[in-house]
């Protein structure tokens, strides 16, 4: 399998009920599954500031943020078929009741989650199919970076 990668910051608010960072999405012209297995999460600020990640399926696209080119781990790969999306100030449509993973973490810190062996998050292979990573604040507004690992 082809694996790749994204990455993405935002200045997060302290009045939003999440932040949405990163989103993974399947587009109508290439449909392929795909597993994530890495997603880490940092700040590069020194402040004391609580936060929780949470990972959830979405159904489509949300708005006003940028494309990213995702990276490949092999170049001899061809490019990935998702479609990366970061900093959207409009949020994806999140599917009800779907959060995947939630984790904790303290801004001082760096939070890497590893799927275990055939535990990857799985996207369906359906048309706008995705995953999003969100982010709530505890206390303070500051920079959160992400990173996301996945194969196609």
């Amino acid at each position: 399998m082809r694996k790749y990668s994204a990455s993405g910051n935002r200045t997060l608010s302290t009045t939003a009920g999440s932040d949405t960072i990163i989103q993974l999405l399947q587009p109508a012209s290439a449909l392929k599954r795909l597993a994530v297995g890495f997603l880490e999460f940092h700040s590069d600020a020194t402040a004391d500031n609580a936060y929780t990640i949470m990972v959830k399926r979405i159904t489509a696209a949300g708005s006003g943020g940028t494309t990213f080119t995702p990276t490949l781990f092999d170049p001899a790969d061809g490019a990935a078929s998702a479609v990366v999306r970061i900093n959207d100030t409009t949020d994806p449509t999140i599917t009800a009741s779907s959060q995947l993973l939630q984790l904790g973490g303290h801004q001082r810190s760096t939070v890497m989650w590893y799927a275990p062996d055939g535990g990857e998050i799985i996207v369906p292979v359906t048309n706008n199919a995705g995953l999003v990573t969100q982010c709530t604040t505890v206390t303070a507004g500051f920079n959160q970076v992400q990173t996301i690992e996945w194969s196609e």
